[in-house]
């Protein structure tokens, strides 16, 4: 087979399989084969026997001996792409495989690519650390391009600082990423280094690296990543003087200044860096220096503060802007009266918008309450959303956290997705105005904001208020907050009826229970509108059962009066009431002749959706559905037998097994004299270990 020409690499790989199970019975055998098919083929694992944990270190260790003149002859050839292979496929292992790792260190002399050189160089740091501390600062001292590749840059940065010396006077290695090639640069997931950790170099060292970076800043030759990267290094630098930084403030290339300015917010002694960004308030710098301010404006006193940002000009909207926030954030009478008197100014509307959302921070003054539901009635839209700080279009960016923070926390819940994502996405990604915190007053004041906005007529509002708010039962009085997302809920716009389905059942108590039916009763006619409720329901039940069981009742006997809904009826029953009552429902519309042909299919497949399967959460009461199979089973209609012998194949899924009981009642439905459950019994298989 080795030395056959036709032969797969799946051949091959299987015939490596076969040779390492006899490692426990045959070893040294064992070993010398799998040697020679290895010098022979290469060493390829179709069925990663080695990244499963299916050899141990002691099989590895025993491959090793016989496999080090296959190492040694690679080696010496330069052979890449197999020692990738090999690092790949003996992953962990790679620690007790001292053969290979001799065969990495005698690769080294030979000329290889930056990618497998700094591969060789993590390997040996993280599997053979005493080899490394004496081999790095060989390999640098006899060629000190080593210093570019980022491993041993890292090292030397961590535990060697004082090999580093000879490199921070020369503006060549100043930049030591340039070296990198593109596609390296762009992989790189590593830490970045020179750019944090400084503390640990010696003050002289720090000296002499400043003095590097300073001639690279001040080359105008040098693109402009290069001098960005040399500006954050030298702020990083702990035992550097602060004013070169603030020079650099002053400098005339936008790229030097800004990138300058941008920094002084890292730095701690505010004395120094005030001056500098106070005065740049009133040039061309004042967009970059007025986010600069920030962190030393909140750590400063209040009053101190505010007195700094009554003096900054509001010429440019994205200074103003920032300036409201920061009002907005700091606490005391001050500020919010300053507040107040912005309101009395004309403003641009995004000015405007920031000031709406500053108001957040002062929920608790009527004030603000007043301005707010003035400005909900804006004709801005934008504005109007603000005051509960909605946005038309999210950050996709904080969608895509939240759903990964849930993933994180309900991994065996992925069915819940769409609910929990929304009921994040409304407090997370788009309602910052939360509620949950806030006095019942306040509380009841944002439903009222909630429904204004529902009431207006821009469809775009509407869908942002309806994914965005989250009602609070016991502050929206006289459910007007309900009430206006019941009416939103009948739209011919599949998206606002999901998203108006998810605000009323996320939220939703027994107490609603009576508004609800009533409104279902006009939904009637709106068939998109009825369907979102049983997919939302379903999800929804998991979470809040108790509370939903009555609303489900009173959607139930909304929906009643149109016997073309029995389909709707039986789904939401099943998932939601007691078997006891659900066998009294399929009764009635049995003899009330409505469970017609596609109702019965819709009952036994509905039958399925209470078993927690595939990650979702099915009904609590699981063990108990054969009360419903009990009453059912007897009814003289064959109807109701074959939703009873549906919910004998559910109890048995759930169960993943068919005790004695379930097939002798399995038995009896075979003898069924209707062949609708005759047939569908004689064609349920049971496993062949229990036929």
């Amino acid at each position: 087979m080795v030395n056959t020409f036709d032969s797969s690499s799946s051949t091959v790989g299987t015939l490596l399989f076969l040779i390492t199970r006899l490692l426990t019975c045959a070893p040294e055998w064992s070993a010398t084969q799998f040697a020679l098919v290895a010098q022979a083929r290469g060493i390829t694992f179709q069925y990663g026997c080695i990244d499963d944990h299916r050899l141990s270190d002691a099989d590895v260790r025993q491959l090793g001996p016989a496999l080090r003149p296959v190492l040694i002859s690679w080696a010496e050839k330069g052979d890449e792409k197999t020692f990738q292979d090999l690092l790949s496929v003996f992953g962990e292992r790679v620690r007790v495989f001292e053969e290979l790792l001799d065969a990495l260190e005698l690769i080294l002399n030979r000329k290889l690519s930056f990618d497998f050189g700094n591969q060789i160089l993590l390997t040996l740091i993280n599997y053979r650390p005493a080899r490394a501390a004496q081999l790095i600062p060989e390999l640098i001292q006899k060629d000190r391009s080593w210093i570019t590749y980022p491993a041993a840059l890292i090292y030397l940065h961590a535990r060697r600082q004082d090999l580093l010396t000879p490199f921070l006077k020369q503006q060549k290695y100043s930049d030591l990423f340039n070296t990198m090639s593109a596609e390296h640069r762009r992989r790189w997931r590593g830490p970045q280094p020179l750019t944090r950790g400084f503390a640990c170099w010696t003050a002289r060292q720090q000296a002499s690296f400043a003095r590097t970076l300073l001639k690279v800043i001040e080359n105008a030759t040098n693109d402009h990543p290069t001098i960005t990267r040399a500006i954050i290094r030298l702020a990083a630098l702990p035992a550097i003087p602060t004013h070169h930084l603030l020079a650099l403030t002053r400098d005339q290339r936008p790229v030097v200044r800004d990138t300058a300015l941008i920094l002084l917010r890292q730095l701690d002694d505010a004395t120094q860096v005030l001056p500098t960004l106070l005065k740049a308030l009133h040039d061309e710098r004042a967009v970059r220096a007025i986010y600069a301010l920030r962190p030393f404006l909140l750590a400063a006193p209040p009053q101190q503060a505010l007195t700094i940002l009554q003096t900054v000009p509001l010429t440019r909207v994205t200074i103003a802007k920032e300036m409201v926030r920061l009002l907005g954030e700091l606490p005391g009478e001050e500020a919010f009266q300053e507040l107040l008197t912005l309101d009395g100014q004309e403003l641009h509307r995004d000015v405007r918008v920031a000031l709406v959302r500053a108001l957040g921070h002062h929920l608790e003054r009527d004030e603000a309450w007043r301005i707010l539901e003035r400005e909900v009635r804006s004709a801005d839209k934008i504005i109007a959303l603000s005051t509960t700080r909605l946005s038309i279009s999210p950050t996709l960016a904080k969608a895509y956290r939240t759903r990964k923070r849930f993933r994180r926390a309900e991994r065996n819940q992925y069915a819940l997705h769409r609910f929990f994502w929304f009921a994040e996405w409304n407090t997370v990604t788009m309602t910052h105005l939360s509620g949950e915190h806030l006095v019942l007053k306040a509380q009841q004041r944002l439903m009222r904001l909630f429904a204004l906005l529902l009431a207006r007529p821009e469809l775009d509002v509407r869908a942002a208020v309806l994914k965005g708010c989250t009602r609070l039962p016991a502050a929206d009085e006289g459910q007007l907050l309900l009430t206006s997302l019941l009416e939103a809920m009948d739209a011919d716009n599949e998206e606002i009826c999901t998203a108006a389905a998810n605000a009323i059942f996320g939220t939703s108590v027994a107490s609603d229970a009576a508004i609800i039916e009533q409104a279902i009763g006009h939904l009637l006619p709106n068939r998109r509108a009825l369907l979102e409720i049983v997919p939302v329901l379903r999800q929804t039940l998991a979470i809040n059962r108790r509370q939903l069981v009555p609303v489900v009742r009173a959607i139930i006997t909304a929906l009643t009066v149109d016997p073309l809904t029995v389909g709707l009826r039986i789904e939401l029953a099943i998932v939601s009431l007691p078997w006891d009552e659900m066998a009294t429902m399929l009764a009635e519309a049995a003899a009330a002749e409505t469970l017609h042909a596609d109702a019965l299919k819709q009952a036994c497949e509905a039958l399925g959706l209470v078993i927690g399967r595939y990650g979702t959460i099915g009904r609590p009461d699981i063990q108990e559905m054969i009360r419903l199979e009990e009453q059912l089973a007897v009814s003289g209609d064959a109807r109701l037998r074959r939703i009873a012998l549906a919910a004998l194949i559910v109890q048995t899924e759930e169960s993943k097994s068919w005790n004695t009981e379930q097939r002798i009642r399995l038995q009896a439905y075979r003898a069924d004299p209707s062949a609708l459950v005759a047939s569908a019994a004689q064609f349920t298989m049971l496993p062949d270990t229990e036929a």
